[in-house]
């Protein structure tokens, strides 16, 4: 059920008609919206009484006393790019949706207050965590082609990248105004941070999966406590909009890390064929049981990169295998894109299927097939 009632009025079918499609396909669980593009019929809709929590209307339909108590708030909008028409607040009407919407959103969160009415909704968010103990597994690279196979499979995907050193650019096209350091300050405002992780994040336009711009220093992200990587774990969940949510991770085990692992919903272990990976593979077990993590049932571990060998890394048995394949990640020159290799994105998409279609459950230390 929808959360916030949007109401959009302006002359522009073209405009209101993109605009009415975008939150429909893209916000359609956290916004309803109701658009107008006549002056006489917004103004009857408006006296009806009908509760509004955001009106958004073009300065040809405004008239004196927009709104009126039902109405949360009234912004204008505007082509000029202006701040402020008047007694009411502007938003530029030429601009990103999802940057528009941002805005609203902080604008009525201002006035009105709390978020609890337009997020926290039972979201059924999936939060995968891909780990490793071992540098260089090529885990980043597991952890993109998996967000996106899982967007082009039809799910709505959050690739969270949590290394100091991010990758994110490297493999996904993105431009905005907001970074990971922005999201930082949230993590213990309960209220805004879904609202602030909707409008702080950017998506990749050729494959459609959403992610945070890195943070302006590595040091930010080190020195991230428990609580509040537990926070920004339930901001995501409590987004609503997304059905994955795949978090790329550093080796530590920090508090940080702990708490992902702690709180995600599976977890994709990836190890390497070579001995220094397999024997901290060994290790990784007996340092969980020390941080106090039970993580078994909800765990796939992978061996990228297999050659074909047979079996075992560090003392368990592998449940999925990634071929080698030379120059996985290629930039096309073309296009400024970076294209996957065709080959192993076939194999990551048998595995994006298994933490989709598979929730890990402990049920007698057996997994389960919901």
């Amino acid at each position: 059920m929808y959360r916030l009632k949007l109401v959009v009025a302006d002359s522009d079918e073209d405009y209101l008609k993109g605009f009415c499609c975008f939150v429909n396909e893209e916000h359609r669980k956290n916004i309803r919206v109701v658009s107008f593009t006549r002056k006489d019929s917004l103004k009857e809709y408006l006296l009806s009484g009908e509760k509004v929590d955001v009106l958004l209307v073009a300065p040809d339909l405004a008239h004196s006393g927009a709104g009126g108590p039902a109405v949360g708030i009234t912004v204008i909008l505007s082509e000029s790019g202006m701040c402020r028409a008047g007694e009411y607040p502007a938003v530029s009407k030429y601009q990103n949706g999802d940057s528009l919407l941002g805005q609203l959103v902080d604008l009525y969160l201002e006035s009105a207050g709390g978020a609890g009415s337009i997020y926290d909704n039972g979201s059924s968010t999936r939060i995968v965590a891909v780990y490793s103990p071992c540098g260089g597994t090529g885990k980043s690279t597991v952890a993109v082609n998996l967000a996106v196979q899982a967007s082009l499979m039809g799910s709505s995907v959050f690739y969270l990248n949590l290394e100091p050193y991010s990758s994110s650019l490297y493999m996904l096209a993105g431009q905005g105004r907001k970074c990971l350091s922005n999201i930082l300050l949230y993590l213990n405002e309960e209220s805004l941070l879904p609202a602030k992780i909707r409008s702080f994040s950017v998506r990749d336009i050729k494959y459609n999966v959403d992610f945070f711009l890195p943070p302006e220093s590595a040091a930010e992200l080190s020195g991230l406590d428990r609580e509040s990587a537990a926070n920004l774990l339930l901001g995501m969940r409590r987004v609503g909009v997304y059905d994955l949510v795949v978090i790329d991770m550093d080796p530590a085990l920090s508090e940080k890390n702990i708490a992902v692992l702690e709180n995600c919903d599976g977890i994709v272990l990836v190890s390497t064929p070579e001995g220094i990976c397999g024997y901290k593979m060994g290790i990784l077990p007996g340092e969980m049981k020390k941080a106090g993590l039970n993580v078994d049932h909800k765990t796939i571990t992978i061996i990228n990169r297999d050659r074909g060998e047979a079996g075992i890394y560090g003392g368990g048995t592998a449940d999925f295998r990634l071929p080698l394949v030379e120059d996985v990640v290629l930039k096309n020159e073309k296009t400024g894109f970076m294209e996957f290799n065709s080959y192993y994105a076939g194999h990551i998409s048998s595995l994006t299927r298994m933490v989709l279609g598979v929730r890990l459950l402990s049920v007698k230390g057996e997994r389960k097939e919901e």
